[in-house]
């Protein structure tokens, strides 16, 4: 519990800052955390069989691509059919790895992919809201942790029936319901505050924050069963010891990425309808 309290304050010495830095600052930052989070996986898919370490090259690049084209497209910085170009030149050196190389098997070249999309799109979600600005951050953040809370003091106090036992065994569906809605009422309150949502109808922006606002707590619950699920099917407790206490990147920011992710897809919507 000590190492844990100690982690968790240096943790939020470091990255509370970094929501404030300029915003290149935080996309280096979080293309950083990408680049960890993408080894936590490979090391993960590749320790059966030990796949060579230099196969690691490829994921990270294709991670690391990926999250810059998303991102340097939303911002207009380059055209849309760089992703195209992007998404084809993944695949096909991935392909071509799986020929050239007979300890790269089809089943790594799936793993490979799933720790691209995996790391690149998330992280690129994040530094996505921090384009539209470090309120819209900060109104996920609340999201995602704040569901993450009360799911489990709520779970604590009247779980009765298990959410998802075969993968998250202290999970409830009650703590996950009350989780929920406790989260979404305190981000309205921080939303309607700092006017997360330029919406100037009433309708549509309380539909915006109970409807989006539960879409995103959700997910991040999802995030976070799905990383579980990974770590339950390989047989780790955490995605690396980075983190004393606290495991690895992708540990702490399972939920907090799906959150991004759902959030950006609310906020798209709203720009095109």
């Amino acid at each position: 519990m000590k190492e844990r309290l100690i982690t968790g304050l240096f943790l939020a010495a470091v990255l509370l800052p970094m929501l404030f830095v300029p915003r290149l600052g935080f996309y280096l930052f979080i293309a950083l955390l990408a680049g960890i989070a993408s080894f936590e996986l490979f090391r993960m898919f590749a320790t059966p069989h030990q796949l060579p370490g230099g196969f690691f090259i490829y994921q990270l690049l294709g991670t690391l691509s990926l999250y810059g084209v998303f991102l340097a497209v939303y911002l207009e910085q380059i055209q849309t059919a760089w992703l195209l170009i992007a998404l084809l030149g993944i695949v096909l050196v991935g392909l071509f790895l799986t020929v050239v190389s007979e300890r790269y098997h089809p089943k790594d070249f799936g793993n490979t992919l799933t720790g691209i999309f995996y790391v690149g799109v998330a992280f690129a979600a994040l530094s996505i809201l921090r384009a539209y600005g470090l309120d819209t951050l900060i109104y996920m953040l609340i999201l995602a942790m704040v569901t993450d809370m009360f799911a489990y003091f709520v779970g604590i106090a009247i779980g009765k029936h298990k959410l998802a036992p075969k993968i998250s065994p202290k999970k409830s569906i009650e703590g996950s319901v009350g989780g929920t809605l406790i989260a979404v009422g305190i981000a309205s309150v921080y939303a309607l505050w700092r006017g997360v949502f330029p919406v100037q109808n009433g309708w549509l922006l309380a539909l915006i924050l109970i409807g989006g606002g539960v879409f995103v707590s959700v997910i991040a619950q999802i995030g976070d069963l799905v990383a579980s699920r990974m770590k339950r099917d390989h047989g780790i407790k955490d995605f690396s010891n980075l983190l004393p206490g606290h495991g690895g990147i992708l540990d702490r920011f399972d939920s907090s990425s799906f959150a991004a992710m759902a959030l950006v897809i609310v906020l798209l919507l709203i720009e095109v309808l």
